[in-house]
């Protein structure tokens, strides 16, 4: 119920300079090849609205829809946030984008290709609803500090939510390192959860390298027994510009939490125009010992 209050109350802030609003979106499609055979999947639709609502605010809206189940899209409100100017930064509140996995999208650009490590390994949600405060206090690219609910559009209300503390620093033109911490309860159990990612970037020319890594655990206390769930691994990515709109890419994955997984990722893609973009992806996954090899062919309409 606080959530839907929430983002009723973002909703009815929006239409104040709703003429000023842009609209864009984005479809993801694969056609996977297995050895069980050939499949198209439809494995997301998006829609945003974004505007102003005078000088020094603004609005988000995002509707999403992740393939659930082979049959059909599961639509949901995945952002609906304000964020306003103050004199000690930027404070956004409602169901708002956490800052990691906006991070890693903007890094390499493949969302529509394959999903980012903590996301396909399910460490950590990537929106939540709470308030965030970004401010340029500490470090040159600045710092974001968060406080949400655990009402993530899947977790039960009554949990305590996360803290979490986001920083991010420009080593050089070509390097930024970024790091996040975050604490809180995790599940419908409240189970004390913790958890720290690293991000290392490199982007000179058409060159791109990015290595990350992961560290925590999910402690689970019941009855006087505490049951512990590790969340670790490291992955990097990387990719070459072979000509303007075509790059060659490799993402690599290694975690040893309660699913061990090596997992990687390469391929081709090309920007065939300003809405469609096109990959040809192999991937080939080890997960507890069971191995999957899958050829796709990608595509993102944008627009």
């Amino acid at each position: 119920m606080k959530k839907l209050l929430i983002i009723a109350t973002i909703l009815a802030i929006m239409p104040v300079n709703l003429n000023a609003a842009s609209t864009s979106g984005e479809i993801f499609f694969h056609m996977d090849v297995t050895d069980t055979g050939i499949g198209w999947n439809l494995n997301r639709g998006r829609i945003n609205m974004k505007g102003n609502v005078g000088d020094d605010t603004s609005f988000r809206l995002t509707f999403d829809g992740k393939f659930s189940d082979r049959s059909l899209m599961d639509p949901y409100v995945k952002y609906a946030y304000v964020s306003t100017k103050t004199n000690i930064g930027r404070l956004t509140f409602g169901q708002l984008r956490k800052p990691w996995n906006a991070l890693e999208e903007k890094f390499n650009g493949r969302r529509w290709i394959y999903k980012t490590a903590p996301d396909s390994e399910k460490w950590m949600a990537s929106q939540d609803t709470g308030i965030m405060l970004g401010t340029d206090w500490v470090l040159n690219k600045g710092m974001k500090i968060y406080m949400t609910s655990g009402e993530d559009g899947s977790s039960p209300e009554g949990e305590d939510g996360v803290v979490g503390l986001f920083m991010q620093h420009e080593i050089s033109d070509a390097i930024t390192f970024s790091l996040l911490s975050e604490s809180g309860s995790h599940g419908a159990s409240d189970d004390n959860t913790s958890l720290v990612l690293g991000h290392l970037a490199y982007s000179a020319g058409s060159f791109t390298f990015g290595y990350g890594f992961a560290d925590g655990e999910i402690d689970n206390t019941d009855a006087g027994t505490t049951t512990t769930t590790t969340r670790e691994g490291n992955w990097f990515d990387f990719a070459v510009a072979m000509t303007d709109g075509v790059n060659l890419f490799v993402r690599n994955k290694d975690t040893t939490d309660s699913n061990e997984t090596k997992n990687m990722i390469m391929g081709i893609q090309t920007k065939i125009n300003d809405t469609v973009h096109a990959a040809l992806a192999f991937e080939t996954d080890d997960t507890d010992g069971t191995e999957t090899d899958t050829l796709s062919l990608c595509f993102a309409l944008k627009f």
